[in-house]
């Protein structure tokens, strides 16, 4: 990280975290993932075994602000009812 920017900045994780929360046509369902960078990972790979989503549907797993902490995003558009 460069020396002049503030460790609350991480502009790849604000866009990241603002595109995942950003309107859109289409309404989503999301999934937020927060934890250490191991059980973040761990998780994804579990969610995909028990189908809900594939490993490479999520963000990259990121560091947060808080050392030895990681985030990891999913947006999934919602299907239309089909009664």
């Amino acid at each position: 990280m460069p020396e002049n920017q503030s460790k609350e900045e991480n502009p790849i994780l604000t866009k990241t975290v603002a595109e995942a929360f950003a309107s859109s046509d289409r309404a989503a369902n999301r999934i937020i993932l927060m934890g250490a960078p191991t059980w973040v990972k761990g998780m994804i790979h579990r969610l995909h075994i028990l189908g809900v989503a594939e490993v490479g549907m999520w963000s990259p797993i990121l560091p947060t602000r808080q050392p030895g902490e990681a985030i990891a995003l999913l947006v999934h558009p919602r299907r239309e009812n089909r009664d």
